[in-house]
C-alpha cells in the first residue's frame, strides 16, 4: 500500500491535530509521527464489563466468530443481566456518531449511558435476550465491517469505517492512507474532497474479539478534545510513567554506587592507595609501589621565586597612587593633609581559598608593620593578618565585622582607611551599586577610600553605575618579567 510521508502532514491534511480515540486497553503502534496527532483515553473503559463483555459464565470467549448455533449458556452475562457483546458496541459506536451535528460533542457519559440504555434494552423478555445475542454471535468478521458501513450511511459522509483483517496497527495505517489519499487529491484536483469528520478504524479476525479505535478529524471536535485532555487522567497517567522510570533509574544509580563501594572496600582491603602523581581520579596501587613514584616533570626544574614585586604591579599600584593624589587636590574630595595614619581592610567573597590566600599574601607582604597597624612579628602572624580581612557570607557574624569597621571609621575622622573589595563582582546588583550591609555609610564617609577589584568591570560600567569612569584603573598588559 505503500509508506507515509516521514515528515509531519497530517495537520495540514486535516486543517486541524486531529486525535486518536483509544477505546481498548491495547495501545496501537502508530505508524505517523507523534507531533502530528494526539493519542487520547478519554474512552478506554468504556466497553469493559459489566458493559461490554465477549466471554460468557465459563470464561470462553464468545464474540469469536463461529459459524456453529450457540445456546443460551454460552452467551455474555454479569449476573442477571446480559452484557453487550464487542459487535453491538461497534455498531452503536458507529450509530452514535452518524446522529452526530455541529454542536454536539463526544463524552465519555454520553457514551457509557448509551451502552447502558442498549444493555437494558436486552432485558425485556428472556426469549429476546437469547434471540437477540445469537444473532450477534452469527455476524462474521467480513460482515461486521458491512454491516458498520450501513450504519454510517445516514451521516452523509461525515463516518467513515475503515477496516482490517489483519491488526488494529493495520487499520490505523489504513486509515491514515485514506486521509493522505484524500489530501493528495485535493493539491492538484478538483472539485474538492473533504475529509471525514470521524474514521472508525476496525480490526476484524476470524479467531478473536473486534478492536477499535476512532480517529477525529473534525476541527471543533479535535480542538474539543484537546482541550478536555487537560486535567484528564492520561495526565496522572503520564506522570506515573515518569515516576516509575524515575525509580528505575534511581535503582539504577543506587546499584551503581553499591558497585563502587564494593570496589572502594576491596581496595582498601588490599592496603591500596591513590596513585600520587599523574594518575587518574579511581586508580590506586600499593602503597609501597606509590612511595617509589615519582612526577613526570619534578621540581627541581622550577626554580624557586623570592617573594617579588613584578613590573606590572609597580605600574598599576603607581596608577592608583596617583589617582588618589590627584584626588586628593580637591579638598572638598579628599583631604589627604588632615589625616595622620592609614588603616586598611580587604573584602572578599565568602570563598574559604581565596579568604586565606588573601591573609598569607598579607603576611608576607609586611603591610601591616609598614603601616605601623602592627609590630614586624604580629604582623607575620596569621591569626593577626586574619583581623584585617573580613569574608562576606551574608551571616550575622560578618554584619558583626562590618559594623564593627563602620565604628572604627566613624570614631577615627583623622585615619585614613582604604576598604579594597576583592572580587567586587559577587556583590554587584542591577542598580550598579553593591549588595553589602553599611554600604552607604562606607561611601558617605570622609575618611574612607574604596577600592573595587573585579576581573569582569562591565556590571559596574552602566549607566547606574556609581563610579566615575576617569576613576577608572586597568591592569597593565605588560609581559617583562620571566616567567609571567
Amino acid at each position: 500500500m505503500g509508506e507515509l510521508p516521514s515528515e509531519p502532514w497530517l495537520t495540514t491534511a486535516c486543517g486541524v491535530r486531529p486525535v486518536l480515540l483509544l477505546c481498548q486497553h491495547s495501545i496501537p503502534k502508530m505508524s505517523c509521527s507523534v507531533e502530528d496527532i494526539i493519542i487520547s483515553d478519554l474512552l478506554v473503559g468504556c466497553f469493559d464489563p459489566p458493559l461490554v463483555s465477549d466471554r460468557n459464565q465459563f470464561g470462553n470467549i464468545s464474540g469469536v466468530y463461529s459459524a456453529a448455533s450457540t445456546s443460551l449458556s454460552e452467551r455474555p452475562f454479569y449476573g442477571s443481566v446480559p452484557c453487550l457483546t464487542t459487535q453491538m458496541a461497534v455498531l452503536l459506536m458507529v450509530q452514535y456518531l452518524s446522529q452526530f451535528v455541529d454542536d454536539d460533542r463526544i463524552s465519555r457519559e454520553d457514551v457509557e449511558s448509551l451502552l447502558q440504555d442498549a444493555r437494558l434494552e436486552l432485558t425485556a423478555s428472556v426469549q429476546q435476550q437469547s434471540h437477540l445475542l445469537a444473532q450477534s454471535n452469527a455476524v462474521t468478521h467480513v460482515q461486521l465491517p458491512v454491516l458498520a458501513s450501513l450504519t454510517a450511511a445516514n451521516s452523509k459522509g461525515r463516518v467513515k469505517i475503515v477496516s482490517s483483517p489483519v491488526s488494529l496497527d493495520n487499520a490505523i495505517f489504513r486509515a491514515l492512507k485514506f486521509v493522505l489519499e484524500i489530501h493528495r487529491h485535493n493539491q492538484s484536483k478538483f472539485p474538492k474532497v473533504p475529509v471525514p469528520d470521524f474514521i472508525f478504524v476496525l480490526a476484524t479476525s476470524q479467531k478473536k474479539s473486534p478492536e477499535f479505535c476512532l480517529l477525529v478529524t473534525s476541527v471543533l471536535q479535535a480542538k474539543y478534545l484537546s482541550e478536555a485532555m487537560i486535567g484528564h487522567p492520561v495526565g496522572a497517567r503520564i506522570a506515573d510513567n515518569l515516576g516509575r522510570l524515575e525509580q528505575l533509574f534511581k535503582l539504577s544509580s543506587d546499584a551503581l554506587e553499591q558497585m563502587i563501594s564494593n570496589f572502594e572496600e576491596a581496595m582498601g582491603q588490599g592496603q591500596f592507595v591513590f596513585v600520587p602523581f599523574n594518575g587518574f581520579a579511581r586508580t590506586k596501587v600499593m602503597a609501597d609501589e606509590a612511595a617509589r613514584l615519582e612526577p613526570r616533570a619534578p621540581a627541581s626544574i622550577y626554580p624557586h621565586q623570592k617573594q617579588t614585586l613584578f613590573a606590572s604591579q609597580h605600574l598599576i599600584a603607581k596608577q592608583l597612587l596617583a589617582l588618589v593624589c590627584s584626588i586628593g587636590e580637591n579638598i572638598n574630595s579628599l583631604d589627604l593633609n588632615s589625616f595622620t595614619s592609614v588603616s586598611m581592610a580587604i573584602i572578599v567573597p565568602p570563598l574559604t581559598t581565596l579568604f586565606n590566600q588573601t591573609i598569607q599574601g598579607l603576611c608576607k607582604a609586611g603591610l601591616l608593620a609598614e603601616l605601623d597597624l602592627e609590630t614586624a612579628d604580629k604582623a607575620a602572624l596569621f591569626k593577626t593578618t586574619a583581623k584585617y580581612v573580613i569574608k562576606h557570607s551574608g551571616m550575622d557574624e560578618t554584619q558583626e565585622e562590618l559594623l564593627k569597621l563602620l565604628e572604627l571609621v566613624q570614631s577615627q575622622p583623622r585615619v585614613l582607611f582604604v576598604v579594597v573589595f576583592d572580587q567586587a563582582q559577587f556583590y554587584a546588583s542591577p542598580y550598579g551599586i553593591l549588595d553589602l550591609p553599611y554600604y552607604k555609610e562606607f561611601l558617605e564617609a570622609r575618611n574612607v577610600i574604596t577600592l573595587f577589584v573585579t576581573a569582569t568591570p562591565y556590571l559596574f560600567q552602566t549607566n547606574c553605575s556609581f563610579i566615575d569612569p576617569s576613576n577608572e584603573v586597568y591592569w597593565s598588559d605588560i609581559r617583562t618579567e620571566s616567567g609571567q
